[in-house]
């Protein structure tokens, strides 16, 4: 090969690499603004919650209330919320709550252990 063909050839390899790190980035950030959408929709609110579709048409008297029912979503701040709520309400629950009925300490209650 001539000298003139090994730097075309060198050129177009840098060009296409270089094109394939652009299309990648460009990938990349359609996934992370996605990722980052205030909006969830009911397929991205089950991925989300790790839930299943089925599971938000049943329990969804429990969620915050949806945005828009066309198509149904919710914003991801208040699903957060509720998830931190939800959390929370899980943690008093398996604190374990003692009482004493007398001074001797005789009876002791465990409520909540292991729920």
């Amino acid at each position: 090969m001539s000298k003139v063909d090994q730097t075309t050839l060198k050129m177009l390899s840098d060009v296409v690499a270089t094109m394939a790190q652009m299309v990648e980035a460009m990938a990349n950030s359609q996934e992370e603004s996605k990722a980052e959408s205030p909006l969830l929709t009911k397929k991205e609110l089950a991925a989300y919650i790790k839930k299943s579709e089925s599971w938000i048409n049943k329990h969804r008297e429990e969620l915050p209330q949806a945005v828009s029912d066309r198509p149904v979503t919710w914003l991801r701040k208040d699903i957060d919320e509720w998830l931190e709520a939800r959390r929370i309400e899980k943690e008093k629950k398996s604190v374990l709550e003692v009482s004493f009925e007398d001074k001797t300490f005789s009876v002791v209650r465990a409520k909540g252990v292991g729920a």
